[in-house]
């Protein structure tokens, strides 16, 4: 198995042993979609502290860019928690809930998960240059989303994921939520992509093979809750 995906996989099932009997995600502010994209992005840009001086490798990810009029990164250190990034599908006809971490926010190309990497560098989510009061980020989906709870993943290699280039679903979507102890966890409202226009991405980005710095755009014209 791939090392990253292990490490992805096996954070998931931890948070759900965690969270097990617990739903509470109350949200507390609002995140807007601007712009997404399918992009190729560099495993040493998604996880630079995991991937020191190796091998480069290319992820096809979701780009999602957002706005928001909060500060992300003070909004969870002011609160003591820690920041991920959840996707989930919905509409599709196994009546399932499969859920995968994201990666990010990103801000300035820097992930403001990482405390490690925001001590570094001093970034504080400031404003974004434009001076409209908002704050930019970047977020990265993954193509596939694993079943919730599926404890068995960390140690089994066929557990049952669900493709967004194979499958139908009405849309998915993706939050930042604060995570420390159950059973509160503030999170955002929730951006969505709809299958038409993931297909659409797809179809293009695999026709043209997009280089990582090159982005197909999409306007956000899909509701978020």
């Amino acid at each position: 198995m791939n090392n990253q995906v292990f490490i992805r996989a096996l954070a998931l099932s931890l948070v759900s042993v965690s969270t097990l009997g617990c739903a509470v995600h109350p949200v507390e502010y609002p995140i807007t979609l601007e712009e997404t994209a399918i992009i190729s992005v560099s495993n040493l840009e998604l996880w630079p502290e995991q991937h020191p001086a190796k091998t480069e490798h290319l992820y096809d990810v979701i780009k999602i860019d957002i706005v928001t009029p909060i500060n992300i990164y003070r909004f969870y250190e002011e609160r003591g928690l820690d920041i991920q990034v959840r996707c989930t599908v919905e509409g599709d006809p196994t009546m399932k809930k499969y859920i995968e971490f994201g990666v990010g926010p990103f801000f300035q190309g820097v992930d403001i998960s990482n405390s490690l990497e925001i001590k570094k560098l001093g970034i504080n989510g400031a404003k974004d240059s434009s001076g409209d009061g908002s704050y930019r980020y970047t977020i990265y989906a993954f193509f596939d989303l694993r079943v919730e709870n599926d404890l068995q993943y960390a140690r089994e290699k066929s557990a049952q994921y669900f493709d967004l280039r194979k499958e139908e679903f009405n849309r998915m979507g993706c939050y930042v939520l604060g995570v420390s102890m159950w059973p509160v966890f503030p999170r955002s409202t929730t951006v969505y992509i709809t299958q038409e226009t993931f297909s659409e991405m797809l179809r293009i980005y695999e026709s043209e093979r997009v280089s990582p710095n090159k982005r197909l755009q999409f306007d956000a014209a899909t509701p978020r809750d």
